[in-house]
């Protein structure tokens, strides 16, 4: 089973807004100033292949969008901080695992808010999907 992934690239300029379905099946939007929306529909092969090929060409030389990675500082995780992400992903509480690694409830909460924002993440939950995606835990 293949597994999906997306991509995406970004553009300075495109000639034109387009959307391709399934190969078989263009559209252009219309004049965004008319009042009532139009599109064009298309289904001719050899129309549909110049698109194609339009939307190739525009899409090599677009710059890709890099999926967001963990913080390459974060590599090099200490052993304290390593313990903070991988006992609460067993269910440990902060006070558990503050006392299990000799440190103050304080501290503990002080060392999750760095690493929150060290990652990016947003919430616990988010950091500790980005610590499973990077191998921490």
């Amino acid at each position: 089973m293949h597994q999906a992934t997306a991509t995406g690239r970004t553009a300075e300029r495109l000639p034109m807004r387009l959307l391709i379905v399934d190969g078989g099946t263009a559209v252009i939007p219309g004049d965004p100033e008319e009042p009532h929306p139009t599109a064009l529909v298309l289904h001719s092969p050899p129309v549909l292949r110049a698109l194609q090929e339009l939307f190739e060409a525009y899409w090599k030389d677009a710059t890709p969008l890099e999926s967001p990675s963990p913080c390459k500082e974060l590599a090099e995780l200490a052993p304290q901080e390593r313990e903070v992400l991988r006992m609460p992903a067993n269910g440990d509480k902060d006070e558990t695992v503050a006392r299990a690694l000799g440190i103050s409830v304080r501290t503990e909460r002080r060392m999750v808010a760095d690493l929150l924002a060290r990652t990016g993440a947003s919430s616990r939950f988010e950091l500790g999907v980005k610590a499973a995606k990077a191998g921490w835990v």
